[in-house]
């Protein structure tokens, strides 16, 4: 039987691929009216920024002129701090969206991530999703993205961090994949070390792959001089909290790099293990 957050995430896909104009309806829509209203209202706001976001950047890119590129950074999203100036969507994952942005109270270029509508609804995840923030906020590493902060409103959830330049190791990969020896173990001799960091605050990432792995480097340098920064601790809980969000059953990580506990939904017994079996 579909669950409440698989029905909203269903719905939410409807409303986003545009699919709900009156004519075609969901089964939340009598299930749960309510709820059907709800994400409506979060895809008008979102959905708006989103084609403002598209539309200006084609303007700029059209039209090549300092001028019209300068209009990209207008954009704002409601709920959104007016400090924060979206540039452009530059990711998208479970949880969330991920844009480019300018702080410009602090002057510096970051990356937000705003939590998908369907998880919106549901008090209990924005709060894993701020519990699971603060858990990020705590590390400092050199191999992992830090979060800068995160906070919610009426509308929103979001979460900013680090701006990183450099694809993701998943894009180099499809273009070489076998990196020389030397390159490899040097990646996965600093996400060690980044995933030993986090343990030792008590944090687990579980969702450890190459699409989660960003190569800090100029463009056009070589991958040998790249620093691999591990992102996305949207699935990371930490293992002295008193708040167990995850429950029983749930699959959490993405299959390929999965450990059997994962694969069997045993919450309790994930532990560094699960992350370690993940960096292979």
């Amino acid at each position: 039987m579909e669950s409440r957050l698989e029905a909203a995430a269903a719905y939410d896909d409807q409303l986003r691929a545009g699919a709900s104009d009156g004519q075609t309806s969901h089964p939340l829509e009598q299930v749960d009216p309510q709820l059907a209203l709800t994400l409506r209202s979060l895809r008008t706001v979102l959905g708006n920024a989103e084609s403002d976001v598209a539309a200006k950047t084609q303007d700029a890119l059209a039209a090549d002129s300092t001028v019209a590129a300068a209009a990209v950074s207008t954009i704002s999203i409601p709920g959104l701090p007016d400090r924060f100036l979206i540039r452009e969507e530059i990711g998208r994952g479970n949880y969330g969206i991920v844009y480019r942005a300018d702080d410009t109270l602090l002057h510096r270029n970051v990356a937000i991530k705003i939590l998908r509508p369907e998880f919106l609804v549901d008090e209990t995840l924005k709060i894993r999703f701020l519990q699971e923030s603060r858990a990020a906020a705590r590390l400092n590493h050199p191999s992992i993205v830090r979060v800068l902060e995160a906070n919610h409103s009426e509308q929103l959830a979001w979460q900013v961090s680090e701006l990183v330049v450099g694809a993701p190791l998943s894009a180099h990969l499809a273009r070489q994949p076998r990196p020389p020896e030397r390159v490899a173990a040097q990646i996965v001799r600093d996400l060690s070390d980044a995933v030993q960091h986090a343990h030792s605050f008590s944090v687990l990432h579980r969702d450890i792959k190459p699409e989660n792995v960003l190569l800090d480097c100029q463009p056009g340098e070589s991958i040998e001089h790249a620093t691999p920064r591990l992102v996305d601790f949207g699935l990371s809980r930490m293992m002295d909290t008193e708040m167990r969000f995850s429950v029983s059953g749930l699959l959490v990580g993405t299959p390929r790099y999965m450990a059997p506990e994962q694969v069997t939904g045993s919450v309790s017994e994930h532990g560094p293990g699960t992350d370690v079996y993940a960096l292979g």
